[in-house]
């Protein structure tokens, strides 16, 4: 399922590049990189997630991943996660959370932000 939730989220990015490193590789590098409306490169990685009750709650979050953009924020660099949830009709409604840290504990909806497109 998350797979489907990369192609739509793709197919409304202006230019984006999936990267794919070998499974098991403890690579935390995010899942593509994208070009903003503002010609901004900035790296995604793109998570299925699921609410229950007020908090939505991801697939697992390698160390690996959390370190990786915790690295890149603090040399400067902007990234982001964002969480795709399939509502009833079959649409991916995509969120951008802004912190991996404590994803075991999901996100309420003050820590939220909806994607645009």
């Amino acid at each position: 399922m998350e797979i489907d939730f990369k192609h739509w989220f793709r197919s409304r990015c202006r230019w984006s590049e999936a990267i794919e490193p070998g499974l098991g590789s403890g690579v935390g590098i995010p899942d593509l990189l994208m070009i903003s409306a503002r010609n901004k490169l900035f790296p995604v990685e793109l998570k299925e997630g699921v609410w229950k009750g007020d908090r939505l709650f991801t697939t697992k979050v390698r160390a690996a991943q959390i370190n990786w953009h915790k690295r890149f924020k603090d040399a400067g660099g902007i990234s982001y996660v964002v969480v795709g949830v399939k509502d009833a009709d079959v649409i991916w409604v995509a969120y951008v959370v802004k912190d991996l840290t404590d994803w075991k504990s999901g996100w309420g909806r003050d820590q939220l932000q909806s994607w645009k497109f």
